[in-house]
């Protein structure tokens, strides 16, 4: 797998990671409406990439769908915290 700098190695992961917390300061600085959503898309893409990592490294069918159904929870749940209009009493 290619990357930034020839081969994909762990500096490249580092320097992704980086971006993203770069990314996440200047949201902070510039737009702190956006700040949670941010942060929570975040989250889910770094969650994702691990659940990834671990499908591709173990061969087993029934982890693989137990790593989906996993992620699509995560999702749910990213959404409904980041994207749902939150009343008064918190719910």
């Amino acid at each position: 797998m290619p990357g930034l700098f020839g081969k994909f190695t762990l500096f490249d992961v580092l320097v992704y990671v980086s971006v993203v917390a770069v990314a996440i300061v200047l949201i902070r600085l510039f737009a702190p409406r956006y700040y949670d959503r941010a942060v929570a898309v975040s989250a889910l893409a770094l969650f994702g990439s691990f659940l990834l990592i671990i499908g591709v490294w173990v061969e087993s069918i029934s982890l693989r769908v137990v790593l989906l159904l996993a992620f699509a929870m995560a999702t749910y749940d990213f959404w409904l915290d980041a994207f749902s209009r939150k009343n008064g009493n918190g719910s």
